[in-house]
């Protein structure tokens, strides 16, 4: 419950400390007084965005505090605890800066905009002007259900398989794309590999064609070296072997006379045999040299497309079996698209079977809700002037339709004349009809919240007599349960407040300032009296007042 709110330096309102009580309070005041300057204020410390023209002229910064009893608040004492603040205590503080962020306080530890929304939501809650016409949105509707519903859990797992399946059709979305572009990329690659593989570039490395091909290149001198080698050996009177055979002939012949020179004539005989050897090794190598040189065209052929290859695929030379092996790893990926294609496809089809089973269960939590909500709207209908009125909800539920908050359709249908078939709200209520339905839903609503304090701003546009006292009297039978304050303009609403509160505004030369006080029973007689009969209350609308207030009593 709000005890206690001071405002320094916000908009009109100079330095104000307010005292407020359980039960049903009423705020009323001329029209342009400020009476809405007390919720702006509150709104500030429920962490709502305000610029810097909320500050007062001529200040730097305004303050704005509010201390609330939770003693028997369980979930405030709870939020406390789990945010390791102080659960003995309730102050909320915001302080707005000209020239830098504001800074929020509870129980005097600094806190984020973000979190005092959260802790504020748990204490007040304002149902202003405007939610009568927002009650005929559709997002409004849905929300209004499930929070009758106490559906958090289904509507969690509910979005949970609907992001899932969101993510899953983005994926297959892809990767039918890419499956789109196989066969054509497939080609490509396929291409590319025949080029390459045609080198033979894993058993024929590049760097040993390339040495294969330097040798070859110095085969001609090799040649003309071994064929002047053999030449020397062989031929022409200055041949080595026929004079080295000469020489053994005749070494042969003293060795009957002298036979240790046969030793000699071992090592020139094994001399001889050693260049015989050297001079065949040279012929077959001089062999080997022209047999091979018919492949010199071929592996100079070999070596430019590993050079034409390379400059292709923008790599050196001797890193075409790496380029092979990526382009044979990229066309394994091709090949499996498919096959992944269709493993997404099934998984996707899981996760929609699981949605659509949430969904049903989503809409039969909704449609009881929307039953009970009936019932109890029907009979609260002629306690606000309605008794031909019926509201009713249609809950229709579309397999084929998928979205973040389920499968549903809501249609909230109003009619207030017998005889008259429900049509859609916003085509058949009237402003004054919708600001009375969106009270009562309001009021179910709270039955089934932990607030403590409610704020009812101007919730009685459209409404007058006997039906604006009937809504009068809802908020004070609301008020027994749950601290209540409202903004109004009607006498017979206002007579029904435990508590009174006026805001005036005061005008100067230089200066216009708003002030709200409590009134004791003469100034609240003569309060109601003003709303009554306009600024000049006669005796009349004094005795009015009093019979107001002796009959609401």
């Amino acid at each position: 419950m709000l005890q206690t709110l001071q405002i320094d330096h916000f908009t009109l309102i100079n330095k104000q400390t307010i005292d407020f009580h359980p039960g049903f309070s009423v705020i009323t005041g001329e029209t342009g007084a400020g009476k809405s300057l007390i919720f702006d204020a509150l709104y500030v410390l429920m962490g709502k965005k305000v610029s810097s023209s909320a500050i007062a002229p001529g200040q730097d910064s305004c303050h704005i505090s509010a201390q609330f009893d939770i003693s028997q608040h369980e979930a405030a004492q709870a939020w406390l605890r789990a945010h390791d603040l102080d659960d003995s205590s309730c102050i909320i503080r915001r302080i707005l800066y000209t020239h830098k962020s504001s800074r929020c306080h509870i129980n005097d530890q600094l806190v984020t905009v973000k979190q005092l929304k959260s802790f504020t939501q748990l204490l007040l809650h304002v149902h202003s002007q405007h939610a009568s016409y927002r009650l005929c949105d559709s997002d409004t509707q849905r929300q209004l259900l499930d929070n009758f519903a106490n559906n958090q859990d289904t509507r969690h797992a509910l979005q949970q398989h609907y992001q899932q399946l969101q993510t899953l059709t983005t994926k297959i979305a892809h990767l039918k794309d890419t499956v789109a572009e196989q066969a054509e990329r497939l080609a490509i690659i396929d291409y590319h590999l025949e080029e390459l593989q045609a080198l033979d570039c894993h058993n024929t490395p590049y760097e040993a064609l390339k040495q294969r091909v330097d040798q070859l290149k110095e085969s001609t001198q090799f040649q003309a070296h071994l064929q002047h080698s053999i030449q020397r050996l062989e031929a022409g009177s200055q041949a080595i072997l026929p004079t080295l055979h000469k020489i053994i002939v005749e070494a042969e012949k003293p060795t009957l006379t002298f036979p240790e020179y046969g030793a000699t004539c071992e090592l020139l005989q094994a001399s001889m045999t050693q260049l015989e050897e050297a001079t065949r090794e040279m012929r077959h190598q001089q062999q080997t040299v022209t047999d091979q040189r018919h492949d010199y065209a071929e592996l100079t052929t070999q070596l430019d497309a590993f050079h034409q290859l390379a400059r292709k695929h923008r790599v050196t030379p001797d890193a075409l079996p790496q380029t092979i092996d990526a382009l044979e790893t990229k066309r394994l990926e091709l090949l499996a698209a498919e096959q992944s294609l269709e493993a997404l496809e099934h998984e996707a089809e899981a996760t929609r079977h699981a949605y659509v089973d949430i969904a049903q269960t989503l809409h039969t939590q909704r449609s009881n809700a929307a039953s009970a909500i009936g019932k109890q709207v029907q009979k609260l209908l002629p306690k606000l002037g309605m008794p031909e009125g019926i509201l009713t909800i249609e809950v229709g539920f579309d397999a084929h339709k998928l979205a973040l908050h389920g499968s549903d359709h809501i249609a909230f249908r109003f009619s207030a004349n017998p005889g008259h078939e429900p049509t859609l709200l916003k085509q058949s209520a009237s402003g004054g009809e919708l600001s009375r339905i969106s009270l009562i839903l309001e009021l179910l609503a709270i039955e089934h919240s932990a607030l403590s304090t409610i704020l009812f701003d101007e919730v009685d546009t459209g409404v007058s007599g006997k039906v604006a006292r009937d809504m009068g009297l809802l908020l004070k039978t609301l008020g027994k349960s749950t601290q209540v304050m409202s903004i109004t303009h009607l006498p017979q609403i206002a007579s029904l407040a435990d508590y009174h509160y006026k805001v005036e505004k005061i005008t100067g030369k230089q200066h216009t300032e708003s002030t709200i006080t409590q009134l004791d029973h003469t100034g609240t007689i003569t309060e109601i009296a003003r709303l009554l009969d306009g600024s000049a209350i006669s005796d009349t609308a004094i005795r009015q007042a009093e019979a107001l207030l002796t009959t609401d009593s």
